[in-house]
């Protein structure tokens, strides 16, 4: 899972490409590409967000997707019209779908710590194995 941090100022600075020293991997040993089909490399530790930072994202991200849970749970009046002004609909099959997918990113987010977090240089992301 990649957590989009480019609004944390700390992360603003890029680093020159002499700098850079190691590739990204997955968990499978393949290199992390960018969307321009380049390795991403890590961040100087300097750079990395402090472990209170990246475990205020995580509670952050887990309020808003508990939230949002809860909304297609309940499916009041209300979450219904919200949902149809996002999503174009708000039919059974798509409140379903949504649903399995943030249960997912609740299931997927549940494990995430710091320790498990690798900070790469493209675009501020944090890849937690």
């Amino acid at each position: 899972m990649r957590l989009n941090l480019s609004n944390m100022p700390s992360l603003s600075k890029s680093l020159n490409h002499k700098d850079k020293k190691k590739i990204l991997k997955n968990q499978f040993g393949d290199v992390i590409l960018d969307e321009e089909d380049q390795p991403v490399y890590e961040m100087q530790e300097s750079k990395h967000l402090t472990r209170d930072e990246i475990n205020n994202i995580l509670q952050e991200q887990k309020k808003v997707l508990e939230k949002r849970k809860k909304e297609l749970e309940q499916w009041e009046e209300q979450d219904r019209a919200v949902f149809k002004g996002s999503f174009g609909s708000s039919d059974e099959t798509s409140r379903q779908k949504i649903l399995m997918a943030i249960n997912k990113e609740i299931e997927i987010n549940e494990p995430m710590t710091y320790d498990k977090c690798r900070f790469a240089d493209k675009k501020c992301l944090c890849f937690c194995k």
